[in-house]
């Protein structure tokens, strides 16, 4: 019997889940955001992100080492979205020995417009490290 899609439709709905389209994240995508949390190894990050109508950022990096140190950088590039995944370009850094331009890419796990659930698949130690970015303001 073929149930299980009818199944898992309603599961998702009962959880609160549908699906996001890449163009409803870049219409959502301006403005200001707050990226906070731990590293696996020790210590902690806060990331202040300002996107602009056409994708473009800049964001404070604010983090302490499990040595307690703080260590902070201002970085900047675009972003942009394609088949539910966040396309990171860094063209500029404050540490003027940074390798530029510089791209990341993170599955986009959920998005309902205040919330932004992004995964980073770290393929060297095989983990998947997720970052929830919460909308400011607005």
């Amino acid at each position: 019997m073929k149930l299980w899609l009818p199944l898992l439709a309603a599961i998702m709905l009962s959880a609160g889940c549908k699906p996001q389209g890449d163009a409803e994240v870049r219409r959502n995508l301006p403005g200001s955001w707050i990226a906070a949390g731990d590293y696996p190894e020790g210590g902690r990050f806060t990331n202040t992100i300002t996107v602009d109508p056409t994708g473009g950022y800049v964001c404070h990096v604010a983090a302490y080492g499990t040595d307690g140190i703080l260590r902070s950088s201002d970085v900047g590039g675009k972003f942009e979205v394609r088949d539910g995944v966040l396309i990171d370009t860094m063209t500029r850094h404050s540490n003027t020995n940074a390798p530029l331009p510089s791209t990341s890419r993170c599955r986009i796990v959920r998005f309902d417009g205040r919330e932004l659930l992004i995964a980073l698949d770290d393929g060297a130690r095989g983990k998947t490290n997720e970052v929830v970015l919460r909308k400011q303001g607005s």
